[in-house]
Parts: C-alpha cells; sequence; structure tokens
C-alpha cells in the first residue's frame, strides 16, 4: 500500500488560458455592477400604485358562520356536561349502609365420596400388610413413607377445618389438591413396597 498520495493521483495540469478566463468573468462582475448603477430610474406605473394599495390595505378577517342547528348542538352538549358533574359530585347528608351474610352450603359430591373410601381402603391394605409381615414394614424407607403419610393426613385435617371456618377459599383449595396429591403417591409407593 503506498504511503504518499501523491503516489496514486495522477498529475493534471491547468489548460493555459484558465487563469484568463476566471479573471474575465471577476473583471464581467464587476462591469455589470458598476453599468447597473448607471442606469436611469424611472417612476412606477398607476399599475404599480395600485398593487401596492392591494397590499397594504388590511382585509377584514372572514368569519365562519356555524348554522343554528350545530350552535344549539354545541350548547347543550356544554350544558349536559356540566350538569353530570353538578349531578355525580353533589354530596348527599344521607348515608346508606348495607351489607349481606353469604351461606355456604358443602355439599359432599359422589366423587369425593369416592377418594375417601379408597384412601381409607388403601390406608387399611397397609395396617393389614404391616401387621401380617412385619419385617417389611421396619424397613427405614417404609417407616419413612408412612410417618410422611401421618403427617400429611393431620396436614388435610387442619385444612378441612379451615376450610369450614374460611369457606372454600382458592388458596386452601388449592393446598388441599396438593396434599391429596402428596398422599396418593406416598399410598403408590407404600403399597408398591409391600407387594414385592
Amino acid at each position: 500500500m503506498p504511503k504518499d498520495l501523491n503516489e496514486i493521483l495522477p498529475e493534471f495540469e491547468p489548460k493555459a488560458n484558465l487563469w484568463s478566463k476566471i479573471e474575465q468573468t471577476l473583471d464581467f462582475d464587476d462591469l455589470l455592477e458598476a453599468k447597473i448603477k448607471d442606469l436611469p430610474e424611472f417612476e412606477p406605473s398607476i399599475e404599480w400604485n395600485r398593487v401596492l394599495e392591494e397590499i397594504s390595505v388590511e382585509k377584514k378577517l372572514k368569519t365562519v358562520k356555524f348554522p343554528n342547528f350545530i350552535r344549539w348542538g354545541i350548547a347543550a352538549s356544554v350544558l349536559l356536561a356540566l350538569g353530570s358533574v353538578w349531578l355525580f359530585n353533589k354530596k348527599s347528608d344521607e348515608g346508606v349502609i348495607s351489607y349481606s351474610v353469604e351461606k355456604q352450603v358443602e355439599i359432599k359430591s359422589d366423587l369425593q365420596a369416592n377418594v375417601s373410601t379408597s384412601e381409607s381402603e388403601a390406608e387399611e391394605f397397609i395396617n393389614q400388610q404391616c401387621e401380617e409381615v412385619e419385617v417389611v414394614c421396619m424397613k427405614p424407607e417404609v417407616k419413612e413413607l408412612r410417618a410422611e403419610l401421618a403427617e400429611l393426613n393431620l396436614n388435610q385435617r387442619d385444612l378441612e377445618t379451615q376450610i369450614e371456618q374460611f369457606g372454600n377459599d382458592p388458596a386452601l383449595v388449592q393446598a388441599q389438591i396438593k396434599i391429596e396429591n402428596q398422599k396418593a403417591q406416598i399410598t403408590k409407593e407404600l403399597i408398591n413396597i409391600l407387594r414385592s
């Protein structure tokens, strides 16, 4: 890569008469200015004066007239807006107190009954197997799962009392579903261990 631009760029020689053309253009501009100053001045014609008068005369601003029905519509909408603001901001001295009491009726569905019977049957099976084969129930894994199941049963009873007190709160119902799922999983694991 070349280091100097002079090596890259070609040399250019201007034509011999270039400077004289530039000087002639500048001389012509000076001559033109001098000639303009020497030109005679004439009075403008009458036509020109009339044009100047038309420009200088202030024209009246045109006013836009709305039809009567538009004016009445605007007035009515303004009155309506003011009336509604006044009406809604009006303070009344009478206070109204209302209350309501909700009574919850707990309906046990057939599904809940089926779930509770299947859970009790599963727990009976686990207890029966532990009575018949005590060696299997002595395993640490089985003991741990039975302790978790007992803890989940206790938590479920606590949740049921809270649901009776506070109603079907979505958070409580969700916690109950989570506990039931955990119980089902632990019960399934216990049954698989006891059957093997």
